[in-house]
């Protein structure tokens, strides 16, 4: 049997336990409420206004993504419900760019013979806390950066603007130079926008600075060449000798000094930033294009300052209070697929643990959600308490172990069950919105006795059109009448054209309608999980399977084969729609058989 043809029989437009990754499932995108969420979600979560660290701890399959799916559709609605308390959402999921960048790093100050030796767990050690900083910082700042640089936003950025203190729309300058990062836009161009956007003041760029500076050096040398060369110079050579001298020597002085900061700032700053993409020159660019006097009293990411990304935080977070943002949370998801991980715990471990500071954790308006693999747990525990003593995951909201129960998961399989009849149900209720106008069907009427397709009508000479046009009327009801009774059969004979009295009477045509094709007839529409199976199937032995799975994918993974197992079996002609009990029990004892396999890392997923 056909799979689509049993799902279709159910009532179900797609299977709803086919996806296996929640970012591609396209039921869990149709579900519009919390109810097939983790019992945890709403202690994760929190309060969206005022977002609190949260460090949660699950199997592969277990819902982490889910939940940072689901957070991201909360937040989105928090926001749209009010735009002058919104939260910056910041995903970081993608650990490959910022692990690349510090390996690469790290194996040039070793060199080619120690870092081809090292081992990953080695190379991984370079990672510290101020890495992670600088890399949600970056995506936090490209994120405002792009809204304001939106075109279609235009008139209500430059309001926002407006509202900014001088020092905020600098401090946003600051944090667009170090951490923006658009792959789409070159970056002296995106630079050159955003400036113009935040108004922080035209300056005299330093290329024009080396012009004029060249060109009074060159006038200088002149006068110089001339006044040595003349035995009697004027009177008015000298002393405007001795001024362009001067004026040559301080304007290369100051272009001198200003390159020379600039420089030595940037080195320091991008010493301290092995994961940043900003190259030398970009970054020294940017911050010639600043004043001077705030570029001083500044925090600036370097070695010697640990508390420089703290205080470039809170910058951020002021900075956009005009801007409608009043906190920030950041979801962290998917630590183990970097390649440089390949998921083995050992390798994560140094890339996390920095991560782990009760001070980063406990940042005031701004929340963590680290979803993070359950094989960091069993490390968590070997510990030393002076380890625990620094992360205090005692007021992080620590989830330990995000476990499901059968009741739970059978729930969440109703959930996606229903929610795949339901888009069938929306599917018809649109067919049936088409208005007669629109619709070539003939409407419904309660008309019992009219001739109906199939019967023979006589039409007396009526044209084939003139018959189709006759039983279109039979069809339709008038708006003011009621049901019309008939006993007999109607027969319409249309009067012929009057042409002579003798002109004989032709025989009455019979137009045959052929009646269409019956349609296949459909089951019942299923409503729970156990409306696929035969009734020996009960409740409690389902939920006791799903048990066994522990765990959304794998509970999915379990139906998905036992559907397929019962289709395989069966033919078209048995019309079996209904999975009986021997196979639900086969494909059990084989999927709690490969969940145990996985669990012992015996067997693949």
């Amino acid at each position: 049997m056909n799979v689509d043809r049993f799902l279709r029989h159910h009532g179900l437009i797609e299977n709803p336990f086919a996806a296996e990754e929640a970012r591609h499932d396209r039921v869990f995108e149709r579900l519009a409420d919390d109810a097939h969420a983790h019992p945890d979600f709403e202690k994760v979560l929190g309060r969206i206004d005022r977002p609190a660290t949260a460090v949660v701890f699950g199997e592969k399959g277990s819902g982490k993504t889910a939940i940072r799916l689901m957070i991201d559709r909360r937040v989105a609605e928090h926001n749209d419900a009010h735009p002058d308390d919104r939260t910056l959402l910041i995903t970081y999921d993608d650990l490959n760019p910022m692990l690349d960048r510090i390996l690469q790093a790290k194996r040039d100050r070793l060199g080619f013979r120690k870092s081809a030796k090292a081992k990953p767990e080695k190379l991984l050690e370079a990672v510290r806390l101020e890495n992670h900083q600088d890399a949600i910082l970056s995506l936090g700042v490209t994120q405002i950066v792009d809204e304001l640089l939106d075109e279609s936003n235009r008139q209500q950025t430059r309001e926002q603007v407006k509202k900014m203190t001088h020092a905020r729309r600098v401090d946003l300058a600051q944090l667009a130079a170090l951490y923006d990062d658009s792959p789409g836009e070159p970056v002296a161009s995106r630079w050159r926008r955003l400036r113009t956007k935040l108004k922080t003041g035209w300056r005299i760029p330093m290329l024009w600075w080396r012009h004029v500076a060249s060109a009074v050096g060159i006038v200088a040398l002149v006068l110089v060449c001339v006044h040595w060369a003349m035995s009697d110079p004027p009177g008015w050579m000298l002393p405007s000798t001795l001024v362009s001298v001067c004026a040559a020597i301080g304007l290369w002085a100051y272009w001198s000094v200003r390159q020379y900061k600039a420089w030595d700032l940037t080195r320091r700053v991008l010493d301290d930033m092995p994961g940043s993409r900003r190259t030398s020159n970009d970054l020294r660019l940017m911050l010639l294009d600043l004043p001077p006097r705030d570029l001083v009293p500044r925090p600036w990411p370097r070695e010697d300052d640990h508390d420089s990304r703290y205080q470039l935080t809170t910058k951020l977070l002021n900075a956009i209070k005009d801007m409608g943002y009043a906190s920030a949370m950041v979801l962290v998801d998917r630590v183990d697929e970097p390649a440089a991980v390949t998921g083995k715990p050992e390798r994560m471990r140094p890339i996390i643990w920095p991560m782990l500071d009760n001070k980063f954790l406990q940042q005031e308006k701004f929340g963590l959600k680290l979803l993070l693999p359950l094989e960091l747990n069993h490390l968590l525990h070997r510990e030393s308490s002076d380890f625990f003593q620094e992360a205090r995951l005692d007021k992080q909201n620590l989830v330990d172990r995000l476990t499901w129960s059968g009741t739970t998961l059978y729930d969440l399989c109703n959930t996606r069950l229903k929610a795949c009849l339901g888009s069938a149900i929306a599917s018809r209720s649109r067919l049936s919105a088409v208005t007669p106008a629109n619709d070539p069907t003939p409407a419904h009427t309660e008309i019992e006795s009219p001739p109906t397709m199939g019967d023979d009508v006589e039409l007396g000479d009526a044209s084939p059109e003139d018959a189709t046009r006759q039983f279109d009327e039979w069809s339709t009801p008038d708006d003011e009448s009621a049901a019309i009774e008939v006993e007999q059969p109607v027969t319409t004979e249309l009067e012929p054209p009057v042409e002579s009295p003798a002109a004989p009477q032709p025989a009455p045509a019979r137009v045959a309608l052929e009646p269409p094709e019956p349609p296949e007839p459909a089951g019942q529409s299923a409503s729970t999980v156990l409306d696929l199976f035969t009734d020996d199937v009960n409740r409690q032995l389902m939920v006791d399977a799903l048990d066994q799975m522990q765990q959304p994918r794998d509970a999915f993974k379990f139906l998905y084969m036992v559907i397929q197992e019962h289709c395989r079996n069966t033919t078209d002609d048995d019309d079996a729609y209904h999975i009986p009990k021997l196979t639900l029990e086969t494909i059990r004892r084989q999927q709690a058989q490969r969940v145990q396999d996985l669990q012992r890392g015996v067997a693949p997923a």
